[in-house]
């Protein structure tokens, strides 16, 4: 086996006689990954040749070799080391508040309008008290609530969160404080 990998890098393939998997249908070889920088971070992937464990269910000898790859292990590591950007935990950049029912067309059309200019608009999913509909894009870490008009007498307005800032806004101009990052910015700059 090692001299099939005699190819590769010196130092990247180790023979560690002392390996036991702990499944008994590992019949040869097994296999285990650890991080080169993170030795003692234990094994992020792992493995081994099996003669007939698919063989006992097809009733018919099939050997394999398979191995598993601890992918949460390897982004948590990663991220733990701050080496892996990390993005906002929503897209969204507007959540449209829906007032009524009665409203519900012209919260959608603000929405479209909102997404036409380059913006990531989350339509809210059923009229709902205004309380719930903030908490939710709270939770979500969406950076501006829209209202569109409450009835005809009334505009439009956007609350920045982060500052709790809320003013009269118009769908076709809006555009985010300065300094605030949004899938629109470059855009509307």
């Amino acid at each position: 086996m090692l001299d099939s990998l005699a190819d590769l890098p010196a130092g990247s393939v180790c023979a560690d006689m002392s390996i036991a998997r702990g499944l008994d249908y590992y019949t040869s070889t097994v296999y285990e990954a650890k991080f080169l920088d993170w030795p003692s971070y234990g094994s992020i992937c792992a493995g081994g040749r099996y003669e007939n464990l698919a063989g006992s269910f097809i009733r018919r000898a099939l050997p394999g070799v398979g191995l598993s790859i601890g992918l949460t292990r390897i982004f948590a590591k990663l991220l733990k080391e701050g080496l892996l950007p990390v993005g906002p935990s929503c897209p969204s950049d507007v959540l449209v508040v829906v007032p009524s029912d009665e409203r519900r067309a012209h919260a959608a059309t603000t929405a479209a309008q909102l997404r036409g200019r380059g913006y990531n608009v989350e339509l809210y999913h059923q009229p709902d008290k205004v309380g719930k509909q903030m908490r939710y894009a709270s939770r979500k870490h969406i950076p501006f609530v829209w209202f569109p008009p409450f009835d005809d007498e009334k505009p439009h307005e956007v609350k920045d969160l982060a500052t709790a800032h809320q003013a009269v806004a118009d769908p076709a101009t809006w555009q985010p404080p300065a300094g605030t990052s949004t899938s629109a910015s470059g855009a509307n700059s």
